[in-house]
């Protein structure tokens, strides 16, 4: 059996690493620049957001 990756998938990967890497290495970077506050800030509307995330989910 002979399994193979087309070019849609390919792409997709490429684009879901590049994505993944920049979530781990953006919050290295704000916290370099930002205030302690404006990092908080953040961090709260995020965690908003993944509470509504969650809830519009739920069954």
């Amino acid at each position: 059996m002979d399994k193979k990756l087309g070019l849609s998938s390919l792409t997709a990967i490429v684009i879901c690493s590049m994505i993944g890497a920049g979530v781990f290495s953006l919050p290295q970077n704000m916290a370099s620049v930002a205030s302690p506050a404006a990092a908080i800030i953040g961090w709260t509307i995020t965690g908003v957001g993944m509470i509504f995330l969650a809830l519009s989910f739920q069954k």
